[in-house]
């Protein structure tokens, strides 16, 4: 016990000395061991501080390198019924670490929220989630965060869940749907972000659109990174997807490429303008958007396969991040239209779903994902014209019923201007259309429908009368004329008349004769003359014949007379008379004209 003490009181007396041997690098004297036991430093290895700070008692001394924490999934997919077992490493012994689970295609289902508590070597593991039926063919996102340290980590399972060589660092392409065929236009935003294909029941395109693409990038170091996208760009020799253009060109207003994704916003972000495609046509310029990062180079184009055939063209982002941000790049991708390549080279004449583009690798591997958009959603709209043609034009309103929607009743006017034309244009509901032309003005006759059609694809149209039924397919143009004539009216009471002129002549012919009789009272035998006096008389009838209301007929009469005379020698003791006679014939030719009248109506 004395001994004890006394080694105590000894070393008391040296600390000083030992300290300043200490500070000058010297060794303490092997005779010394008490004092090393209880002055000694830790080994070099363990000190990270100053000695000074090494020898407080009870300090945590914390590193100066940052462990990196890390959380990842047992595998990249489940079936439903499988346990998803989540695990990590570098959290800080016994913390709890929160695991937030989000299901990218179930936007109606709630996060999930499991936890784990870090072991003595920062190690955590959970096991408690099963995969149900509901969640086949859908991606999850599980977002680690730790309670005490709050250091944060991400990982992604399911379909089309792409690794990267950064640990825990993730890729996912989505594309938007923009409600189905026939709906109102929907924003690039929330549950119509997909990263599935898309069908004509939740989005709609025509031909010229460009479909919004984004890929999230999450849990990326600090750093430059690259990015490879690719899409089809032919199949068969018709075109799909032929170039890139920027995310908002055809959906402009509500759009939202950072929904849902921790940290984004839409007010940082860099462009990049799009390279000009050596294969494109009337490429439209737009830009590449990424937000939270910066874009520093974009490579040239790669085509693989040929135009005639199938063929697809990819490009390279390159791009730098910040530690913790996560980011979004976005983009279009412009459909293949007839004005550029044709009506049977477009992208509607292609089946199926030939509208594909590929995230294929973050920094250099990867999954590919790939997403298409089913050709029932891209279409190409008809329309239906309405002309009316009125012998003659003039101001008459000629009412017409039509339906179903985007067909509306209306009234056309052929006045000579475009007031005769109605056209429904941009229809995208190809179903059977009725136009009806009722009720037809009074003091009007219908008269005919006549058709035709541009771009055919097998439609129809059926006039019945003063109705036509238009059987519309996709691309189809419809004309129809609706031909009336103005009513011819029924004639007064009194015409006007223009007379057939026909007289009939009726001449009255009253000679005036009056003969000289001087009888001589000699008798002798001379033979008696008895003349036979037949005149003949050839009136001349030269009308004069103005066709007016009273025709004016004055015929020339000028009869011949000239008399025969037969003697007839007869002996006899009768006193021959033989007057002299000189027959005055003077004949009265009033023709009575009576016109034969066949009136004309002229309304």
């Amino acid at each position: 016990m004395k001994r004890r003490s006394r080694n105590l009181l000894f070393s008391l007396l040296l600390l000083p000395f030992s300290l300043l041997v200490l500070a000058s690098g010297l060794s303490l004297p092997k005779f010394l061991p008490q004092v090393r036991e209880v002055i000694a430093p830790p080994p070099p290895a363990a000190r990270t501080e100053s000695a000074k700070t090494a020898l407080e008692p009870g300090r945590i001394v914390p590193s100066k390198r940052k462990v990196a924490a890390t959380v990842e999934t047992s595998k990249r997919e489940y079936e439903p019924g499988e346990v998803v077992v989540i695990r990590g490493s570098g959290w800080l012994p016994g913390e709890s670490v929160e695991l937030l689970v989000h299901a990218n295609l179930s936007p109606s289902r709630a996060d999930r929220t499991l936890y784990a508590t870090a072991d003595g070597a920062g190690r955590i593991h959970n096991d408690h989630y099963t995969l149900e039926e509901q969640d086949r063919g859908v991606r999850f996102v599980v977002t680690a965060t730790g309670a005490t340290t709050r250091r944060s980590a991400r990982t992604a399972f399911g379909p089309d869940a792409v690794a990267s060589p950064t640990a825990n660092a993730a890729a996912d392409i989505d594309q938007c749907t923009n409600g189905g065929v026939g709906q109102p236009p929907e924003p690039c935003t929330g549950a119509n972000w997909v990263n599935g294909n898309a069908n004509e029941s939740k989005a709609h395109y025509l031909e010229g659109d460009s479909i919004p693409y984004r890929i999230k990038l999450t849990s990326l170091e600090a750093g430059s990174h690259t990015i490879t996208i690719e899409w089809d760009t032919t199949q068969s020799g018709k075109h799909a997807i032929d170039y890139l253009t920027s995310y908002d060109r055809t959906e402009s207003v509500g759009n939202n490429p950072c929904d849902g994704v921790a940290g984004c916003s839409l007010a940082s972000f860099d462009t990049y303008p799009i390279p000009t495609d050596p294969n494109a046509i009337n490429q439209i310029p737009g830009v590449l958007t990424l937000f939270g990062g910066d874009i520093t180079a974009v490579s040239s184009y790669t085509l693989n396969g040929s135009y005639a055939g199938n063929s697809s063209t990819s490009i390279t982002i390159t791009f730098t991040s910040t530690a913790g941000q996560d980011l979004v790049l976005a983009w279009g991708g412009h459909i293949a239209a007839r004005g550029d390549w044709g009506a049977d080279s477009a992208a509607v004449s292609i089946s199926g779903s030939p509208y594909h583009t590929r995230l294929l690798d973050l920094d250099g591997s990867g999954g590919n994902q790939d997403r298409a958009l089913a050709s029932g959603a891209v279409i190409f709209p008809a329309s239906i014209t309405i002309i009316k043609n009125a012998t003659p034009n003039g101001s008459t309103s000629f009412p017409f019923t039509a339906s179903p929607s985007p067909l509306t009743n209306f009234n056309l006017v052929d006045d000579g201007t475009t007031a005769n034309t109605r056209l429904f244009s941009g229809i995208v509901n190809f179903t059977i259309y009725t136009v009806t032309e009722t009720p037809v003005p009074s003091g009007w006759n219908f008269d005919m429908i006549s058709c035709g059609v541009t771009s055919p694809n097998s439609g129809s149209a059926t006039p019945n009368g003063a109705e036509v039924t238009i059987d519309l397919r996709e691309g189809e143009n419809w004309t129809c004329t609706y031909a009336d004539s103005q009513h011819t009216p029924t004639p007064s009471n009194t015409p006007t008349n223009t007379p057939t002129n026909t007289p009939t002549n009726t001449p009255t012919n009253t000679p005036t004769n009056t003969p000289t009789n001087t009888p001589t009272n000699t008798p002798t035998n001379t033979p008696t003359n008895t003349p036979t006096n037949t005149p003949t008389n050839t009136p001349t009838n030269t009308p004069t014949n103005t066709p007016t209301s009273t025709p004016t007929n004055t015929p020339t009469n000028t009869p011949t007379n000239t008399p025969t005379s037969t003697p007839t020698k007869t002996r006899t003791n009768t006193p021959t008379n033989t007057p002299t006679n000189t027959p005055t014939n003077t004949s009265t030719n009033t023709p009575t004209n009576t016109p034969t009248n066949t009136p004309t109506n002229t309304p």
